[in-house]
């Protein structure tokens, strides 16, 4: 996690939520959520770089930097608010392993900059809840 404004909880499968600071690290199946005063910019391991937005919610599904060993993988679930990022090398080396899912559609990242937004009212009710 690079910065924190207002309100960014991690909620991790088996553990209550806590409050996101600046050095956390976070890791597949994480999920980060932004309150309605929060934003949350984080860097992952091959540079990108992903801002969040007042009111979202992002799964890290999957995150695989190993070039040496060919494994690239990025797959990252938006489910509500928005998301601005900045490709890193795994775009790079292999764009078709990179991927953000939505609601209702999945989006193959090809380029170098994108902004999703996600309106409520599209989230399952457990994602909703959270």
């Amino acid at each position: 996690i690079k910065n924190v404004g207002g309100t960014a909880r991690l909620i991790r499968s088996g553990s209550e939520a806590t409050a996101l600071k600046p050095g956390d690290r976070v890791f597949e199946k994480d999920v980060l959520v932004t309150g309605p005063d929060g934003t949350l910019g984080l860097i992952l391991r091959d540079d990108t770089v992903l801002s969040l937005g007042p009111g979202a919610r992002l799964v890290i599904e999957k995150f695989l930097f190993d070039p040496a060993q060919g494994a690239l993988a990025q797959a990252l679930r938006l489910t509500r608010g928005s998301m601005a990022a900045v490709s890193g090398a795994i775009v790079k080396l292999n764009p078709a392993t990179a991927k953000v899912d939505t609601p209702l559609y999945t989006i193959g990242i090809r380029g170098t900059h994108i902004l999703v937004n996600v309106e409520p009212g599209h989230e399952t009710p457990q994602e909703a809840a959270q």
